[in-house]
């Protein structure tokens, strides 16, 4: 199955009566049933791929049994799971449904989602985070599933417009051993609506010093209020920022605003 087509009740109505020729007063089936059981049921052992980016009619719930999952976005701060027989939704966490899907290979998530995992990603070879802010919580739980996810090739930072700016964030960046060991198959890292905070140029640093096998890494800057000045200084700290593997390659792209 590759294509799902929802269509409206009294159109599926009339579908079931045609197809019930041969035994009348056959019953179609709900909306529910389609969009949730039969669905479940059919997408169980065949789904690969799962995007649940900005698609607030799906729930999640309906997906931790496809055991097969490969690929997955999940970008939604509503998504949670409803207990049979209960009224009461409770968020479904990272480490749960990384349970549910031992195949995963590419993880892409939102900072909602972010949370520190229990054990090793030993499939997880490319993961993005959206909405990134670069507050405390949300740093650690980064560093940690990096640290946890010892096979990622590819990882990809996209920031928020907001940016925390705290001492003590400077402070834990900062911090010697951070890393607790090197991204040793790390070769890919983008940066998008990259803003040149010291936050951001620290997060940097600690990728570039601990990819002993990084081949490029790829930073755009924020499209919105695009100061020439302002990237120029940025990207001279970029190129002053150190490698562990020194033929690493730096691109800095600069976005003009299109306002």
């Amino acid at each position: 199955m590759k294509l799902l087509t929802f269509i409206d009740k009294n159109s599926r109505q009339r579908m079931c009566e045609a197809i019930g020729v041969y035994g009348p007063g056959l019953k179609a089936p709900t909306p529910y049933e389609i969009s949730g059981p039969i669905l479940k049921s059919k997408l169980t052992t065949i789904l690969r791929v799962l995007d649940l980016i900005d698609n607030g009619e799906l729930e999640l719930s309906y997906y931790m049994n496809c055991c097969g999952l490969e690929h997955a976005n999940i970008g939604q701060p509503e998504l949670c799971e409803r207990k049979h027989g209960s009224q009461h939704d409770q968020r479904i966490s990272l480490t749960k449904f990384l349970s549910c899907w031992p195949k995963i290979s590419e993880l892409n998530l939102d900072g909602y989602f972010l949370e520190t995992p229990k054990g090793v990603l030993l499939l997880v070879k490319s993961s993005s985070f959206y909405d990134i802010c670069y507050d405390l919580d949300e740093l650690a739980r980064i560093l940690c599933l990096l640290r946890s996810s010892i096979n990622l090739c590819k990882l990809a930072i996209h920031g928020s417009q907001r940016m925390f700016m705290g001492r003590e964030i400077i402070d834990y960046l900062g911090e010697p051993g951070l890393m607790k060991q090197s991204k040793n198959k790390l070769r890919s890292v983008k940066m998008i609506n990259f803003q040149g905070w010291e936050p951001e140029l620290l997060f940097v640093k600690l990728l570039l010093a601990n990819g002993h096998s990084m081949e490029s890494m790829y930073i755009q800057n924020y499209g919105k209020g695009y100061n020439p000045v302002i990237c120029l200084d940025t990207s001279i700290q970029l190129m002053r920022v150190p490698r562990a593997l020194s033929k690493a390659e730096m691109i800095y792209q600069p976005c003009c605003s299109l306002e």
